[in-house]
């Protein structure tokens, strides 16, 4: 992974995990992705339905 994202063996990642649905709520993509720790930084935002 390290020569992929062009840092270093031991260097810390960012991996993140996402599920992207349809309107009516079937999963359609599942993606894990990852980033070097240096160069991104990341701000999520959780919502939830009501019920």
């Amino acid at each position: 992974m390290a020569k992929l994202l062009h840092g270093k063996k031991g260097d810390p990642l960012l991996r993140v995990h996402s599920v992207t649905y349809t309107a009516d709520a079937k999963p359609i993509l599942f993606d894990t992705s990852y980033y070097r720790a240096d160069k991104y930084s990341f701000k999520s935002t959780l919502t939830r339905d009501t019920h």
